[in-house]
């Protein structure tokens, strides 16, 4: 492979039904600009697993970061409501979006 985006390409050919391997393509087309790509794979890997959390995280900064704050504001809110403690600092950050979006601040 000459790049990550390669490697997790080949990951999601050769083993479509993990999510893991979908999330970390979805970092690896945000990390290439390729937002709606990245997105359609956080997609996917919440559609191959409803607990893939860092999936959840994942679709809701990108949905923030493309502007369709409807779907942002789902994807933080469902994280706020169901991350483990071990993710606190992005627990905290999602509710902290959930208040502002809810209030109508960008």
């Amino acid at each position: 492979w000459h790049t990550l985006l390669t490697l997790w390409q080949d990951a999601a050919a050769k083993s479509p039904g993990k999510s893991r391997v979908y999330n970390n393509l979805g970092n690896c087309y945000i990390l290439a600009g390729m937002h709606f790509k990245g997105i359609a794979a956080y997609e996917r890997a919440v559609a191959l697993d409803r607990n893939n959390i860092e999936a959840y995280f994942n679709l809701g900064v990108n949905y923030e970061n493309v502007g369709i704050m409807n779907q942002a504001l789902y994807y933080y809110d469902w994280f706020c409501k169901h991350a483990p403690s071990n993710y606190h600092e992005q627990r905290e950050q999602a509710c902290k979006r959930v208040a502002e979006l809810t209030r109508g601040e960008k």
